[in-house]
C-alpha cells in the first residue's frame, strides 16, 4: 500500500472534492484543460475510457456527461463512497461506469481503451512503483489511444514545498488531526482565496498538501515522463515515441495545481 492510500484509509477521507455548484462552469473548466493538451472534448463522446485514481469522481463527470463509458480504478474506500453519491446526484446511468476497488497494479481486464486518464498522482509515487503503474497504463491502451498523466518538476513545486514546511512548523506539537486542519485552514485562507479560479475546499488542500505524508513530491519532468513511458514501450526515443502514441502531459504548477 502506498502512502496516499495509507493516509486516506487511516482517516477515511478523500480530500479531493470540488465546488461544482456552478456545474456548467465546472464542465467548461475541465474541457478547457483538455483543449490545452490538444484533446478536443468531442473525442470523449462514446469513448471507452479507463480512469485511474479518480478520487471522488468530480473530474469523471465530464467524461460521463459527454457519453463516455468509463472503468474507474479507485482503491480508496472513502473516494468510492463519495463517487457513488455524486454520480447518483447527477443522475449518471449505472451502465455508463464501473468502479473497481483496487489499485491499477492489481487491475486485470481484457479491455483496451481509447483514453486512459491518470491525473494527479504519478509524481507522488517512487520510481519503482511508478514503472509498474506506467506498464499497466500502457498495457490497457489501444494502439492509437490517448494517455493523460500529470507531471511535476522541482521548480514548479518549490513554492508548494515552502508552504508545506511552514504549515508543519505551525502545527508542531499539535496531536489532533482535526485541530491541525482547522489551524492551517485559518493560516492559509487569505492566501488561497487569491486564486481566482480555485474550486477546491481549503480544508482539502490543507489535508492533501501539508498533512499528507505522501505530499513529498518525487520530481517527474515532462521529458522524464515521456522517457519512462518510452522505456516501457520498448524505446524509440522521446520524439518518435510521441509520434507513435498520443501521450499527453496534464501539467499544473504550484498551489494552483493542488487547490484548483
Amino acid at each position: 500500500m502506498n502512502e496516499f492510500l495509507k493516509f486516506y484509509g487511516e482517516h477515511h477521507i478523500s480530500p479531493v472534492s470540488q465546488d461544482i455548484s456552478d456545474f456548467e462552469r465546472h464542465l467548461a473548466r475541465r474541457k478547457r484543460l483538455y483543449e490545452l493538451v490538444n484533446i478536443h472534448p468531442f473525442a470523449f463522446r462514446g469513448a471507452r475510457m479507463l480512469e485511474v485514481g479518480a478520487g471522488s469522481g468530480y473530474n469523471t463527470l465530464l467524461f460521463l456527461k459527454l457519453g463516455a463509458i468509463v472503468d474507474i480504478v479507485e482503491p480508496n474506500a472513502a473516494g468510492r463512497e463519495q463517487m457513488i453519491k455524486l454520480f447518483t446526484e447527477y443522475k449518471i446511468p449505472q451502465e455508463q461506469y464501473k468502479i473497481h476497488p483496487c489499485t491499477i497494479e492489481s487491475y486485470d481486464s481484457a479491455e483496451r481503451y481509447d483514453f486512459i486518464i491518470a491525473e494527479g498522482f504519478l509524481p507522488w509515487v517512487d520510481k519503482k512503483q511508478r514503472k509498474g503503474i506506467i506498464t499497466q497504463l500502457w498495457r490497457y491502451a489501444k494502439k492509437d489511444a490517448g494517455i493523460v498523466v500529470t507531471t511535476q518538476c522541482e521548480f514548479s513545486f518549490f513554492l508548494e514545498d515552502l508552504r508545506r514546511i511552514l504549515g508543519l512548523v505551525l502545527v508542531r506539537g499539535v496531536s489532533e488531526f482535526k485541530q491541525k486542519v482547522e489551524m492551517l485552514s485559518k493560516a492559509f485562507v487569505s492566501h488561497l482565496q487569491t486564486l481566482g479560479f480555485a474550486s477546491r475546499p481549503i480544508a482539502d488542500w490543507v489535508i492533501d498538501n501539508i498533512l499528507n505524508p505522501a505530499a513529498d513530491v518525487k520530481p517527474l519532468s515532462i521529458q522524464g515522463c515521456v522517457e519512462e513511458f518510452a522505456s516501457v514501450a520498448g524505446g524509440g526515443g522521446v520524439f518518435s515515441f510521441c509520434a507513435r502514441k498520443n501521450l499527453y502531459q496534464s501539467c499544473h504548477f504550484g498551489s494552483a495545481r493542488k487547490f484548483a
